[in-house]
């Protein structure tokens, strides 16, 4: 699934400056606006907002996913057949919604009178009725609450669809003209909103629809390649697997075709340790590992390897 990221200043100043051949400004409200103008006929123009599935609480799974297929519903100023005929009057080709972000591709002429169409979009007013429609669209998400509850409040709308997460981005599009008339005419709750736990993020989500009532989960860090035991072992080391995954891994990595008992034998002699008798024995001392623990086994595990090498080479 494509995602939008947009990073948004936290500042209060209206200024405008170059950036990468393109102008960006900071509106009084907080929304970040962005255009480059390549002097083509098509104008592509882009509002989103810092509001995708990762920035949900607790409480709030699956609002996200309903939020992004009600794009198109009434507005709480505009019904939504209003909204989609002027998208259509203005040269509208295609309407996207990703994460939680309204694309549209107008021709040139009609790029600023677009802009608060867009804004529009995203100022829903969605009735207890919409989620018939919506229901089918996002049936087959994993859902843990009941995120219609939360959606009549508004509470995630209230906290993510505001300016200070927001930024609008157009191409082939006048900034200046496009500033003044967000200045005029936005819809936008002037917030700050507030902000997700900091952490880092490395990548994305992928769903894949499989014919099965059950959801299966993986979250996946930074790792190494199966071409190097050697780092894929110490990783093993820092991040303290379980006795079940570690034996797995072993058997994997030392391509034995012994018993368990043979490959829990091998974990507990490259990690130093008496042969233990018990899995809860050996996570203890899994535990324990330091440092100079992990650099260690690291070299008794390349030298295992050398060892086993020159074995079949003879």
């Amino acid at each position: 699934m494509l995602r939008f990221s947009v990073t948004v200043a936290n500042t209060t100043s209206s200024i405008h400056f170059t950036r990468c051949n393109g102008l960006f400004s900071q509106m009084r409200n907080g929304m970040a606006v962005y255009t480059t103008d390549y002097g083509g006929p098509i104008a592509q123009l882009l509002l989103a907002f810092r509001a995708g599935s990762r920035y949900e609480e607790s409480d709030e799974s699956g609002v996200a996913h309903h939020l992004l297929n009600s794009v198109g519903s009434d507005s709480e100023d505009s019904p939504g057949s209003d909204l989609l005929n002027q998208c259509s009057s203005l040269g509208n080709s295609h309407l996207t919604r990703e994460i939680f972000a309204v694309q549209a591709t107008v021709v040139r002429e009609n790029a600023v009178r677009m802009a608060p169409v867009l804004t529009e979009l995203c100022h829903l007013a969605i009735k207890p009725w919409d989620f018939d429609n919506i229901n089918d669209a996002v049936k087959k998400e994993v859902l843990y609450k009941e995120p219609h509850k939360m959606l009549l409040n508004c509470l995630y709308h209230q906290s993510r669809l505001v300016s200070g997460q927001a930024a609008f981005i157009g191409i082939n599009v006048d900034h200046l003209n496009l500033l003044e008339r967000l200045e005029e005419g936005v819809k936008i709750r002037e917030e700050a909103g507030k902000y997700g736990i900091q952490s880092e993020y490395f990548g994305g989500e992928a769903r894949r629809q499989l014919n099965s009532s059950k959801a299966y989960v993986a979250i996946a860090g930074e790792g190494a390649s199966f071409q190097d035991p050697e780092v894929i072992f110490v990783l093993f080391c820092h991040i303290r697997m379980c006795f079940a995954l570690t034996m797995a891994i072993m058997e994997c990595l030392l391509k034995s075709e012994s018993s368990s008992d043979t490959a829990f034998w091998y974990a507990t002699q490259l990690l130093g340790c008496r042969k233990v008798r018990s899995p809860a024995e050996f996570a203890s001392l899994i535990k324990e590992v330091t440092k100079e623990d992990v650099d260690r086994v690291k070299l008794t595990f390349l030298a295992f390897l050398y060892k086993r090498r020159s074995k079949k080479e003879s």
